[in-house]
């Protein structure tokens, strides 16, 4: 039965062995590569220019906004 079961294991392994003695590698060629790259610096400088007022509207300290209004009194004119 223990027989069976490394057969079982190293059969596969052994008959695969000789394949892979008849592998035939090939050099490997390497070349190279031209890559260019397009930077649109204009494009990239007038959208800074677009967007400055967004640092300037943060750079400005903001004045203090009441959390409520004064409350208005009327007094009523000509009632005796």
């Amino acid at each position: 039965m223990r027989r069976a079961a490394v057969l079982m294991v190293v059969g596969p392994a052994l008959a695969a062995l000789p394949s892979c003695a008849r592998v035939d590698v090939q050099p490997i060629e390497v070349k190279p590569i031209h890559v260019v790259v397009d930077v649109n610096v204009r494009i990239d400088r007038q959208l800074d220019n677009f967007f400055d007022f967004e640092k300037e509207l943060a750079s400005m300290p903001l004045a203090p906004v009441p959390a409520t209004q004064p409350a208005t009194t009327q007094t009523a004119a000509g009632i005796e």
